[in-house]
């Protein structure tokens, strides 16, 4: 079997995941359990399939939005969202440009 991958965004994540991330309040809406509203450090980097270090990185240079609470930092549901779209939109640019 010779499967096709998919494209690769920026952040990494393959087009279903992106998918899968924009769609999942909606499935979680469906489910018993609430829809966290912020994320650990650990949590944030595996959902956007990145190091814990390419986190830091991008939280120290302005991309991603992060808070502290006491010793411990998080990263909000929305702030996810908006991260993964945002790299979808200048995904999309880049590739407008090459055509």
């Amino acid at each position: 079997m010779n499967a096709q991958k998919s494209p690769v965004h920026p952040n990494g994540m393959r087009t279903e995941e992106v998918g899968a991330l924009k769609t999942n309040e909606v499935a979680q809406n469906d489910s018993a359990q609430p829809q966290p509203l912020r994320y650990a450090v650990d949590e944030a980097r595996a959902i956007l399939r990145m190091s814990r270090a390419q986190l830091y990185n991008r939280i120290a240079e302005g991309s991603i939005r992060a808070h502290k609470d006491g010793a411990r930092t998080y990263v909000s549901y929305q702030e996810l969202r908006r991260y993964v779209v945002a790299c979808e939109e200048r995904a999309a640019r880049v590739c407008s440009h090459r055509r």
